[in-house]
């Protein structure tokens, strides 16, 4: 039986791979904005707003039960009113909470606002976010070619300081256990020996 410590340890791993995963997924967003059938974040119902902070990469936002998602070149994250927010950053690479329920200016993080000590919530509010990116990746395999992820995959793997993470079929399974289980989950690098 593993004790608290052990358990916050494998916590912590488990989020170290779900960051990395959204910083590859992070380009996957970005070919679907491009895609030749036109942009799949916005026929998704996501909306194109003016980016503050940062400059040159688009902002996208839409309420998903209650809350706001909102997609970034610098962060992602799903902020909420009644629950803990989730916060992605890219620079530095980073999963956190996020003590506010209004995305903050890309780029531009308020230390006061940000948390990355409770991994336990930290967690839970990972796979929060989980549900709306999962239910988009499920709409992306209807809407595109069934080669579509693997191609955004092969191009993300060519750049020499991508940090490539797992196939899409193997995300997208490590995801949804991640989601579902876990307590049972192993570390994404023994998926990669699959």
């Amino acid at each position: 039986m593993l004790n608290n410590s052990s358990v916050n340890i494998r916590t912590s791993a488990l989020l170290r791979d779900f960051t990395v995963a959204l910083g590859q997924q992070l380009y996957f967003w970005g070919c679907d904005i491009k895609h030749p059938d036109g942009n799949l974040l916005c026929q998704f119902g996501l909306e194109r707003v003016k980016s503050q902070g940062h400059q040159g990469t688009s902002c996208y936002r839409m309420n998903y039960q209650g809350d706001i998602i909102e997609l970034h070149g610098m962060c992602v994250g799903r902020y909420s009113i009644v629950d803990t927010s989730f916060l992605f950053t890219r620079e530095p690479l980073r999963s956190c909470l996020y003590d506010s329920s209004k995305p903050p200016l890309p780029g531009h993080y308020k230390k006061e606002l940000v948390n990355t000590r409770q991994v336990n919530q930290l967690a839970s509010a990972s796979r929060k976010f989980l549900e709306w990116w999962l239910e988009y990746e499920n709409w992306i395999e209807t809407k595109t070619d069934k080669n579509y992820r693997k191609q955004c995959y092969k191009q993300f793997r060519n750049f020499s300081n991508s940090r490539v993470w797992l196939p899409p079929d193997k995300s997208t399974k490590w995801l949804r256990c991640y989601l579902s289980s876990p307590e049972s989950l192993q570390r994404a690098k023994e998926w990669k020996k699959l």
